[in-house]
């Protein structure tokens, strides 16, 4: 597969304080967040095939080198973790793997 054909992807995985619900659960923060990985991937000029979220993660594919896809990844962890920090005053994103 050459550098022009390749696909990655990647997944970042929501944080989960003890005794409640992932910040993914609540429809408007997942709308944003995707909304989020669309203005990125223009802005970055990365084709983006495909989005999957649910109230645990976010998985992205890009049609981009895998280090292309985790700089995706950081960026849209760097991007939505402040927003969600200012707006709730809790990150978004796990650290865990």
């Amino acid at each position: 597969m050459s550098e022009s054909d390749a696909r990655s992807t990647v997944t970042l995985r929501s944080r989960r304080p003890p005794g409640s619900a992932t910040p993914l659960t609540d429809e408007n923060v997942r709308r944003i967040v995707i909304s989020s990985v669309e203005a990125i991937a223009e802005r970055m000029g990365i084709p983006l095939l495909g989005v999957e979220s649910d109230e645990d993660s976010v998985t992205l594919t890009v049609a981009a080198p895998q280090l292309v896809a985790m700089s995706f990844a950081a960026e849209l962890r760097r991007v939505t973790d402040r927003w969600h920090r200012t707006k709730f005053g809790t990150p978004i994103w796990s650290d865990r793997p």
